[in-house]
């Protein structure tokens, strides 16, 4: 594309187009279909008043598509975080907020929807056995469905803030369901996101002591504005943690998220015993 490149992740890249858009351009293993659910879940959350960039079209780039964004300036919560970890507090303050705030939104037809999305995961989940997978699938056929809108991957990294407004970026995986069972993949990656290993370890205990304030910080937060109750959110975590095996984890990460699940099965086998 011959436009300035101005940012890229692992799945898309960004190009400024004028002083007022951006194209956002998915790299070549990014189905078009996901394309599309980014494109009418952020328009969604545009149309219900959610602070996030303005969607203008979905377009294909030499076989690569792209969406065309109002553009914002800032920086991320997570660089936030990393330069004033004092406002830890606040930031967790705000992030329920925002959160929130998604989960105002109800919707009835959407076509991506969180629980098939988590069964599919789970499914595809390595490191699991057939045993596990079954047990986890039979419990998550037990939670609710849900209708309200919902991120999907709601973490500091994808907000954008110039400390006076939020915008909230990267609906790929957008989808109606539970508001609790996103809280509890927040929750999840706010406290078990792995860090680089070259962190020299006092710094790296005070990070992981900073990722379990964060999460509990947030979750407190939400709850309080919600009227969500811890057991309405932790019901969530033992699919999310199944799920998440699937993201290409560091082997550190992985090992952390299956002693994860195996508490919350131990814990579920307990209930059932009671």
């Amino acid at each position: 594309m011959d436009k300035e490149c101005i940012g890229q992740g692992r799945t898309a890249q960004v190009f400024s187009e004028g002083n007022e858009k951006i194209i956002k351009l998915y790299k070549d293993f990014i189905p078009g279909e996901m394309a599309e659910n980014e494109f009418v879940m952020s328009k969604c959350a545009y149309d219900n008043g959610i602070k996030t960039p303005q969607p203008y079209s979905i377009d294909i780039y030499e076989s690569r598509s792209g969406i065309t964004y109002e553009k914002v300036s800032g920086k991320t919560l997570l660089q936030k975080l990393g330069k004033k970890p004092l406002q830890a507090h606040t930031i967790a303050k705000k992030m329920a907020e925002l959160h929130y705030s998604i989960h105002q939104v109800c919707i009835g037809s959407c076509m991506n929807k969180q629980k098939e999305r988590l069964k599919d995961a789970v499914n595809a989940a390595p490191f699991l056995n057939d045993e596990q997978t079954s047990e986890i699938l039979a419990y998550l056929d037990t939670l609710p469905e849900g209708h309200t809108l919902c991120h999907g991957d709601f973490h500091p990294d994808n907000i954008i803030t110039d400390d006076r407004s939020f915008w909230i970026i990267d609906w790929m995986t957008g989808c109606e369901g539970d508001a609790a069972c996103d809280v509890a993949r927040t929750v999840m990656i706010l406290r078990y996101s792995a860090m680089p290993g070259h962190i020299p370890l006092l710094i790296k205990l005070l990070l992981r002591y900073l990722q379990k304030k964060l999460s509990d910080w947030y979750k407190a937060e939400y709850m309080r504005k919600s009227g969500l109750r811890k057991q309405d959110i932790d019901r969530w975590m033992l699919p999310n943690y199944a799920a998440r095996l699937v993201e290409n984890l560091s082997p550190d990460e992985t090992a952390v998220i299956m002693n994860c699940i195996k508490r919350e099965m131990a814990n579920l086998q307990h209930k059932k015993k009671e």
